[in-house]
């Protein structure tokens, strides 16, 4: 749409009469000297001031508001991924002499193509996951400043989305990161608890060094010494009530198969004396998965 609809010379005559502006249509004068006199709905420009400023050029400009829209995919951080952009656009003028003056051809292209510079700006600084941000910014945060100083006045409504395809593959990647979350806090506290059983023997002090229990195991049949003790201040442990059956269980989990001294039957002899001094249970009865150790952190 053509925003100045005509461009017509014009100069003062006795007999000659300016024409009304209407709703749809304003008039604007220009003379020589670069002044202006708008003239807008129901009002025409009198004889005398047509004399007086002497105008040599009146500008027949459509009132009507220009409705745009920006539709398209734009690029995010994420290469291959894009948002989804949806604008609508409202343009008025505003300032009829700084409009005339910027001498924009085709106001529509010009404003599509200056807010799409700031789109392009704007999402390539995000990643797809962070569309929030981007919602922010698009359409509120756009600057139509230089616009306005074209004698542009431009309204924006609209949204950002992402397709549903790449909804679902985000989805799933949260999902996804949670069940790590919570296999790394299973693992950890599973770490803790064997810190705790194994607390004040070299096992404890080697335990923090390794992510998995397997190369721990192996690395531990090699240090003979400390796995020796390790066995005799478990065992000493389990003896005085420091640590219960299952966690007795889950260190012989870790240090062997038995961390008795050779020739002595399982757990029954420590049973035996720790009832002699705590009145503990029969072991016999004990049911422990030692399954769960095998992994922790």
């Amino acid at each position: 749409m053509n925003v100045i609809d005509s461009v017509d010379s014009v100069k003062y005559s006795i007999l000659g009469q300016e024409p009304y502006a209407t709703p749809s249509y304003t008039y604007v004068y220009k003379n020589l000297n670069g002044e202006y006199r708008v003239v807008e709905n129901g009002e025409r420009l009198s004889r005398a001031e047509m004399k007086l400023k002497r105008f040599t050029t009146r500008y027949r400009i459509n009132q009507t508001p220009i409705h745009a829209k920006i539709e398209e995919e734009f690029s995010s951080q994420d290469i291959g991924d894009n948002f989804l952009v949806d604008i609508n656009i409202t343009i008025k003028i505003n300032q009829f002499d700084h409009f005339i003056e910027s001498r924009i051809e085709d106001v529509e292209t010009d404003v599509k193509k200056q807010l799409k510079m700031q789109i392009k700006k704007a999402c390539r600084q995000y990643k797809v996951g962070d569309i929030s941000e981007v919602e922010h910014i698009i359409p509120d945060q756009l600057n139509t400043d230089e616009l306005e100083k074209m004698g542009l006045k431009i309204m924006l409504d609209g949204d950002v989305d992402l397709s549903e395809e790449l909804k679902q593959r985000l989805k799933n990647h949260r999902r996804s990161m949670e069940d790590v979350d919570l296999e790394k806090e299973i693992k950890n506290k599973k770490a803790e608890e064997l810190l705790e059983i194994f607390q004040g023997t070299p096992v404890g002090l080697l335990l923090p060094l390794y992510d998995d229990v397997s190369e721990f195991k192996m690395e531990l049949r090699s240090k003979v010494k400390e796995l020796e003790k390790s066995k005799t201040m478990i065992r000493e442990k389990f003896v005085n009530g420091t640590i219960d059956e299952v966690q007795y269980m889950r260190a012989k989990s870790i240090l062997g198969d038995s961390i008795l001294p050779a020739g002595q039957n399982e757990t029954s002899p420590l049973i035996e004396e720790k009832q002699a001094g705590n009145s503990f249970k029969n072991n016999d009865d004990l049911e422990v998965n030692n399954s769960d150790d095998e992994e922790w952190s």
